[in-house]
């Protein structure tokens, strides 16, 4: 399905709802995105409308305006409608921009839907379209992606010092640490499982005595791999394991995430080395 965006707007304040649409399309028609537009009358039915087209777009922009009365209605119809869009957007992993204004009068709203200032509409376009965007993903891709290869390398670290078996290591490791945060204030351990499982069969299938005798064929070095620190050993086998299984267009990309993962570990001498071997294993990959 090409992405396509639905804007939900209440046409309850008409000009304030036209003023946020006009925002709202001026993004989505700059960023070349198809679109629809559903009205209703008031916000509380915008949820509704969105959960019965959950699966037939890929993001959805919300518009309305809710103005403070003399009652809880407006405490009622605004919170409940700003709750029950946060769920649909996170139960259906679909990006829902929120243009739904909730303000104290008419006269504040107008100034918050100008289309020539700080126009909300054109705010919550913004936000959907950023999280549809193929390179946002990609960036939070190649973060968990990062993050991944740090635990294989911990992993074939440990495995090398203890001789256990990777996947009763990685079993463990997984049903220890994933998503824990290990000290307070500290960013929980995130990884994607199914990727480091590949890293792991990657490893295992590795022909480490061909790799070994190619390092060690090497002239500049003057120890035998079989002595470096086993960190670096556990660098060099996931990277090289995983540069023997990626296509040529991505080689890069792979062996420069590796090199900034190789800086948590070591100097600048031995980040160098490493580089110096991968560009080698590459060229006669």
């Amino acid at each position: 399905m090409s992405k396509k965006i639905l804007i939900v707007g209440s046409n309850y304040y008409n000009d304030i709802y036209l003023n946020l649409l006009k925002g709202a399309l001026a993004t989505v028609k700059s960023a070349e995105y198809q679109y629809e537009i559903c009205e209703t009358s008031g916000s509380f039915e915008i949820p509704y409308l969105i959960k019965r087209h959950i699966n037939d777009f890929s993001g959805f922009i919300a518009l309305g305006c809710i103005i403070r009365g003399a009652t809880y209605h407006f405490e009622l119809i605004s919170n409940e409608c700003a709750r029950k869009i946060l769920d649909l957007s996170v139960d259906n992993n679909k990006p829902i921009g929120f243009g739904i204004l909730t303000c104290d009068t008419y006269e504040q709203a107008l100034e918050r839907s100008n289309p020539l200032e700080k126009n909300k509409g054109k705010e919550a376009a913004e936000a959907c379209i950023k999280l549809l965007h193929d390179d946002y993903w990609l960036f939070m891709d190649n973060q968990i992606k990062s993050k991944t290869r740090l635990a294989a390398i911990q992993l074939v670290a440990q495995q090398l010092v203890n001789k256990q078996d990777i996947e009763t290591l990685k079993s463990d490791f997984d049903k220890n640490y994933r998503n824990k945060i290990l000290e307070v204030g500290g960013e929980k351990i995130q990884y994607n499982i199914n990727f480091l499982s590949k890293l792991i069969n990657y490893y295992k299938s590795l022909d480490f005595e061909f790799i070994i005798n190619q390092i060690n064929s090497f002239k500049k070095f003057d120890r035998k791999f079989e002595n470096w620190d086993t960190i670096i050993k556990a660098i060099i086998f996931v990277s090289i394991s995983e540069i023997l299984n990626t296509k040529n267009t991505k080689l890069i990309i792979v062996l420069n995430d590796y090199i900034n993962i190789s800086k948590f570990f070591v100097n600048l001498k031995e980040t160098k080395l490493i580089n110096l071997i991968l560009d080698k294993l590459i060229n006669e990959k």
